[in-house]
């Protein structure tokens, strides 16, 4: 893109530097036109390219100025684990290295986990900011994580690309001989999102209470049923 820029800068500057010749020379060439050029006719050729020479100007810097879009970003779990941290293993300590391969920053938004056995997922909500080709490393306290297999998915914003959140999905496995959680560095896939892990959560437990909230009407209205024969 910079090239494409300083290949328009230079093809400008050139014809700058013709059109500037051109007026130098422009008297002499209207002399031995049979055209009888008036001064106004004069003024209004000189205003039209004028006026020319600014808009190409304008046009310029708005290409200079418009914020580059790049394609798809690179995002990687480096290394991820969940190893205990309390006696009974009921609370968990979840590490994760996070590479942006990029050149500009990746905003981080939230994190979520969910096993085979877990209905709803776990919300972690992160702020922190990935700096350009760099490792940031996150670290979370999580309670009650239980299952064989599951998948971590990372939710990513960056205003450098047209699809703007991303959502970052790797494998979760336990390791009995290490007595941890795994997050698999291979198979990783990275894709767009519309909305957070944490909008899907909500709708589903908003569902679920909305249901559990209907069917508690309805067990209520049927004890104050009157008989039919009252």
């Amino acid at each position: 893109m910079a090239r494409v820029l300083q290949m328009m800068l230079d093809a400008i500057t050139s014809t700058l530097k013709v059109f500037a010749d051109w007026l130098q020379t422009l008297p002499a060439r209207l002399n031995t036109l049979p055209l009888v050029w008036t001064d106004k006719m004069l003024w209004i050729t000189l205003g039209l390219i004028i006026i020319f020479i600014l808009l190409l100007s304008i046009l310029l810097v708005r290409l200079i100025k418009r914020p580059r879009h790049y394609g798809r970003p690179e995002l990687l779990i480096s290394h991820g684990d969940i190893t205990p941290i309390s006696d009974d293993g009921h609370r968990q300590l979840i590490t994760l290295s996070i590479s942006n391969l990029n050149p500009y920053p990746i905003q981080l938004l939230e994190f979520s986990i969910k096993t085979n056995i877990m209905m709803h997922a776990m919300m972690i909500d992160i702020t922190d900011v990935a700096s350009p080709h760099n490792t940031i490393t996150l670290e979370a306290e999580l309670e009650g994580l239980e299952g064989e297999t599951g998948v971590i998915e990372l939710y990513a914003y960056t205003a450098a690309t047209n699809r703007q959140i991303y959502r970052l999905k790797a494998n979760l496995n336990w390791e009995p001989w290490n007595n941890r959680y795994k997050v698999e560095t291979t198979g990783q896939t990275l894709n767009m999102s519309r909305t957070l892990a944490s909008a899907n959560v909500s709708r589903q437990r908003k569902a679920a209470w909305l249901e559990q909230q209907s069917k508690q009407t309805k067990q209520t209205d049927r004890k104050f049923e009157l008989p039919n024969d009252f």
